[in-house]
């Protein structure tokens, strides 16, 4: 059973001048988790509560035609549990202990989260950046949009939001809407992250390659996706129903070409709005 207790609270500052905006924004969460793992596990730690702080800070300089953006993030955990990892094939038990598994005894990190430029007119930002797949654009309908963000946003791609961490990507983001249409191009790097307090390194022998075309309007959303995803990473034991001495002895690069799309739209009869979709 998990039991998760969330309470955020965030704060921004802007300042104007006459031909550009900076603008100043901050934000504090604070989350209490408390787990009881179905089944005890002799002496082990099946039951825990710890806290994660993630506190993000950052400035955004905008123009006519372009933005520079800079943001720090500093994660903290506290009274992870020492005995929660149980030998296998039980393993961890609860994210308290993957959260102890990447840090150790280390309570805090930070790093830059984002930072990149952004050309307006032509649709483009590079650098670091967040970016979840499925959410190139928001309909209008705020149920179609609620099931866009809760259904379809981040299913192969995403920051991790919900961890104590997150993740970034190290790329270039291309993104073009005219009238209900937009073309999405992404090529980057992810960043550690998610459960590693050191969020700065990039993973370089990971990167992915994504294009989607997307129509939205007042009562319909589609799209059409194509991901292009390579692992090269050595020393990293791959998960899969093989034995452990196969999957062990396996240093080939994972190489993952995935097609797909979505289709979402709203409606209404004497029972009030429905919503079918297609993933």
């Amino acid at each position: 059973m998990r039991t998760v207790f969330l309470l955020a609270t965030t704060l921004a500052l802007t300042t104007v001048s006459s031909a550009q905006t900076t603008t100043y924004a901050g934000s504090l969460r604070v989350r209490q988790e408390g787990w009881d793992w179905f089944k005890p596990a002799g002496s082990f730690q099946n039951a825990y509560m710890f806290t994660g702080a993630t506190l993000r800070y950052g400035a955004t300089r905008t123009t006519k035609t372009s933005a520079i953006s800079l943001e720090l993030e500093a994660p903290a955990l506290f009274s992870l549990p020492t005995r929660a990892t149980a030998p296998a094939p039980q393993g961890g038990l609860g994210l308290g202990a993957l959260y102890r598994g990447f840090n150790g005894n280390q309570t805090a990190g930070i790093f830059v989260k984002q930072a990149f430029y952004q050309d307006k007119q032509r649709g483009v930002r590079a650098g670091r950046f967040e970016f979840n797949d499925g959410a190139e654009s928001v309909p209008e309908d705020p149920t179609l949009a609620w099931v866009k963000s809760q259904r379809v946003s981040q299913r192969l791609i995403g920051t991790f939001g919900w961890s104590q961490v997150g993740r970034s990507f190290d790329g270039v983001h291309y993104s073009k809407t005219k009238n209900t249409d937009n073309l999405t191009a992404v090529a980057a790097y992810p960043t550690r992250g998610v459960f590693d307090l050191d969020g700065n390194p990039t993973l370089t022998s990971v990167h992915f390659g994504y294009v989607a075309a997307t129509r939205t309007t007042k009562t319909r959303d589609e799209r059409l996706f194509g991901v292009l995803y390579d692992d090269t990473r050595q020393g990293v034991t791959k998960v899969d129903n093989r034995a452990a001495a196969a999957t062990a002895a396996d240093k080939d690069a994972i190489r993952l070409l995935t097609l797909g799309g979505h289709y979402a739209r709203t409606g209404e009869n004497e029972s009030g709005k429905w919503v079918p979709s297609g993933l």
